[in-house]
């Protein structure tokens, strides 16, 4: 396995690769927070829809942002859409769920939905990054959940 000593005698391996990718990971999660949180804000002060509905729409919504740019510029995998797509859509459920439930959670214990949300988003995002990169966009051809 390649290492490298870098200053102070730390020695990373294949750490340097999951340290790239935590970066490009929170670069999309970004770009997918700011669609996420706008249909939010839209759907919820716009047209009266709840919170939870409205935090859902827009969960969904910035999925497909998050697949195209985490496929393509994350992880940079070429697993074949047959292959990444399905594995997604079962990442992005599990993630839609504990968004659902850490929602609600928070807002009853913070009274306070954006910040509700946000506490939400965190757990999420830490979950997400772990099945993306060891479900979703692996090489391994079979992967057991």
């Amino acid at each position: 396995m390649w290492r490298a000593t870098l200053k102070h005698g730390i020695t990373t391996a294949a750490g340097d690769a999951v340290v790239g990718q935590s970066a490009r990971f929170m670069a999309v999660g970004f770009a997918s927070t700011v669609v996420h949180y706008a249909i939010m804000a839209v759907l919820a002060r716009v047209f009266g829809v709840p919170a939870l509905w409205a935090s859902q729409t827009g969960f969904v919504a910035s999925g497909f942002l998050s697949y195209v740019l985490n496929r393509s510029f994350t992880f940079r995998v070429p697993s074949a859409h047959v292959v990444a797509l399905p594995r997604y859509v079962l990442a992005c459920a599990i993630g839609l769920s504990i968004n659902g439930a850490a929602l609600v959670v928070l807002q009853g214990l913070l009274h306070h939905v954006w910040m509700a949300q946000l506490g939400a988003s965190g757990v999420v995002a830490v979950t997400s990054f772990l099945l993306q990169r060891h479900v979703v966009f692996t090489a391994r051809k079979y992967v057991l959940f």
